[in-house]
């Protein structure tokens, strides 16, 4: 299997070597470079061509922000670009979130989230750069919040496995519509390399989850959230039309074009 080529542009060296460690201790990624400032990481692209750039937007020589603008320059806007940084300011996430940055996180990170994030930049549609679209202006902590307070209003227990991995589809599906429409070869496999486990186990965690919120009739009566599209007459509804029904919603409430 290819491994995903992560470079790393950051000044803080610990860091960044954390980060690495976590990165190249997994099966389907590694870092290739840890660059020190702005130069160095548009050198490294250039160079290695990596799939995923991991950035802070306080580098010397050139800045973040600079290096982001310079991807469409030589014909790497295609690269995943995800933002680790102290700097919290509404006015630079906006921005780099216009320009294609797929995800904006404050440190202090949980590395395994940072892991997740990269796993699921690499399996969403491009942003169409300086032009993105609005949804990339929503931000990735108010989806999480949406997601588990609809996970709540549903009913599925959270103490069982399929209750993670049920979120995890559900944002996979809000931020890429098309991959509901390709469940077994690509979202339970996103997830399930996520969590270390098996897509077969996802597919049963996440099947096992909806027939126990089902079975104790929550849904049925629920129709604000699944009673115009589902019909309960026939029965519990399968793990993509539960995922993409719940993605559907949320799509609705923050006006995400697909």
């Amino acid at each position: 299997m290819r491994k995903s080529k992560v470079v790393i542009a950051d000044t803080n060296t610990v860091f960044a070597e954390e980060m690495a460690k976590a990165i190249n201790s997994q099966q389907d990624m590694e870092v290739v470079r840890i660059c020190s400032d702005g130069d160095q990481a548009l050198r490294a692209i250039r160079e290695l061509l990596p799939d995923v750039l991991l950035i802070d937007v306080a580098l010397p020589v050139i800045d973040g922000i600079g290096v982001i603008e310079a991807l469409a320059g030589f014909g790497r806007s295609e690269i995943r670009t995800l933002v680790l940084s102290s700097v919290n300011s509404d006015a630079i996430t906006t921005k780099v979130m216009s320009m294609g940055v797929f995800y904006y996180m404050l440190k202090p990170v949980d590395t395994s989230i940072v892991l997740s994030r990269i796993r699921q930049s690499l399996i969403q549609e491009l942003p169409a750069g300086a032009n993105a679209p609005a949804e990339h202006l929503v931000t990735n902590k108010e989806l999480e919040v949406a997601v588990t307070r609809l996970m709540r209003e549903i009913g599925i227990p959270a103490h069982i496995k399929g209750y993670q991995f049920i979120r995890e589809a559900i944002l996979l599906s809000i931020r890429n519509y098309e991959i509901i429409n390709s469940i077994t070869k690509q979202l339970y496999p996103a997830i399930a390399s996520q969590y270390q486990t098996t897509p077969s186990r996802v597919e049963r965690a996440i099947r096992h989850a909806i027939e126990s919120t089902w079975n104790k009739g929550f849904v049925k009566s629920d129709d604000k959230l699944f009673g115009y599209t589902l019909s309960t007459d026939r029965g519990k509804p399968t793990n993509a039309e539960f995922i993409a029904i719940a993605a559907d919603k949320l799509r609705l409430q923050y006006n995400i074009a697909e």
